[in-house]
């Protein structure tokens, strides 16, 4: 028996996108195997577990696989993470090293916060200078290709 993949989340998901964890076990055999324990966990940088879910794949003839949902469903914050998932088969396993399988899953997050110092409480009538501030707030290499400032008295907008 085997971990054939984790097939949801991929290594790379939009941060603000729910999954549902699904992995495919294998019977890698040559022999028929029953029902077989497995695990499956996400953890954070800090090893802490964020979702954790133990169950049993039904009995599998030698060379099937059966995909299982892992619920809940999960919305977690931009940063790295870890899957893990294992089965343990019941009776003799003649490859251990394919009963564990862990997968990098990272959630990138653009976010760049604007921030317009107001003019002087009373300014010359003319050009009246503006200031904005970017500040980037994600946690990959973004770039902010314009950033377009309206001044509007409620009536006219320049």
């Amino acid at each position: 028996m085997a971990v054939g993949s984790i097939d949801v989340p991929p290594p790379v998901i939009d941060s603000g996108e729910s999954f549902t964890p699904e992995v495919t076990f294998s019977n890698a055999g040559l022999k028929n195997r029953p029902g077989s324990d497995i695990a499956f966990w996400i953890t954070d940088t800090s090893g802490a577990k964020i979702t954790e879910a133990t169950g049993t794949v039904p009995g599998m003839n030698a060379g099937e696989t059966y995909t299982m949902t892992i619920p809940p469903e999960l919305l977690p914050l931009p940063t790295d993470y870890m899957d893990s998932a294992t089965i343990t088969c019941s009776g003799h396993d003649a490859n251990a090293e394919n009963d564990v399988l862990e997968q990098a899953l990272f959630l990138p997050y653009y976010d760049v916060m604007t921030q317009i110092a107001p003019p002087m409480p009373y300014e010359v009538p003319g050009l009246v200078p503006v200031s904005v501030r970017l500040t980037y707030k994600g946690n990959v290499p973004a770039v902010v290709e314009s950033v377009h400032v309206t001044i509007s008295d409620g009536y006219n907008s320049h």
